[in-house]
């Protein structure tokens, strides 16, 4: 119980005084205050006994609350794990954020083809994507990346490397975003959707470089210059929440889930979105 919560000081009786009243003393009650790990359990079994349809009208922000909870015991074991998975299928992304995030596609196809001659290029280049050099398809993805960093204020576009790996297992990764050095890697390998047309290179541009933005969010929440009240607030703390040790969840562990997780819902709405938005104004 929180001292918050009682109504008053206890009182405990000890015996009559020489003048037959009655003397008293308190006794000070101190809160048990749950451990991390019970926290945890507790956690674990709120989101176990909650059906979906009541986990999915929680509120993000309770839902980010049980997501710290969780992941604040002892060890992430196969039932919090499963918990975590639970939270993520049931969050929905912020009004506020996606509003916000419209209103970029547009000028972010404005800063990218903002002469005829650039338009140009690009119609020829989609036109021959298929038999154009891997040198001209990476400088286009550096480009719509720096479109992209221009819209979204971030002052120093990431450094965009070149891998090729081919295809693990029947699955191939078309690039990613390191966080650790702030690099985008993009596969070139002749398996990769970078070859297959200027629309799935363009959504993979996109797609990577909102990661770099997602952790761009991230680092404002943390160092205090996104605040409440700021349309990418609340959906920067579930990237948060998501970018913890032990948040992300892998497309071996859940290809759904993996799908679903805040990271993961806005890059793949996001890389398409904009790519068509691009590719409209060609």
């Amino acid at each position: 119980m929180s001292k918050s919560g009682l109504k008053g000081l206890l009182k405990t009786v000890f015996g009559g005084d020489a003048d037959g009243g009655v003397a008293t003393a308190t006794a000070t009650v101190t809160p048990t205050v749950a451990t991390p790990e019970e926290k945890a359990s507790g956690a674990e079994k709120k989101v176990k006994d909650l059906s979906s349809k009541k986990l999915k009208a929680m509120p993000n922000a309770e839902k980010v609350q049980l997501l710290k909870e969780l992941r604040g015991g002892t060890a992430m074991t196969k039932e919090r794990k499963e918990a975590q998975r639970a939270i993520y299928n049931a969050m929905e992304m912020d009004k506020a954020f996606l509003k916000e995030d419209e209103k970029h596609r547009k000028k972010i196809a404005d800063n990218l083809i903002d002469t005829k001659e650039k338009k140009a290029k690009l119609k020829q280049l989609r036109k021959d994507w298929k038999t154009a050099s891997k040198d001209d398809k990476l400088t286009l993805m550096r480009d719509a990346i720096t479109a992209q960093c221009k819209e979204l204020g971030i002052d120093t576009p990431p450094e965009v490397k070149e891998i090729d790996e081919p295809p693990k297992d029947g699955l191939i990764t078309n690039g990613y975003f390191d966080p650790n050095d702030g690099k985008i890697y993009i596969n070139t390998n002749a398996k990769s959707s970078f070859n297959t047309s200027m629309e799935r290179a363009l959504d993979l541009a996109m797609h990577e470089n909102s990661h770099n933005y997602q952790d761009r969010l991230v680092k404002k929440v943390e160092n205090g210059t996104l605040k409440q009240g700021d349309p990418e607030y609340e959906e920067a703390l579930m990237f948060q929440a998501n970018s913890e040790a032990g948040g992300y969840v892998d497309g071996t562990e859940d290809f759904k889930t993996y799908q679903k997780q805040p990271l993961e819902e806005h890059a793949h709405l996001n890389g398409p979105k904009t790519a068509k938005v691009i590719l409209k104004k060609l």
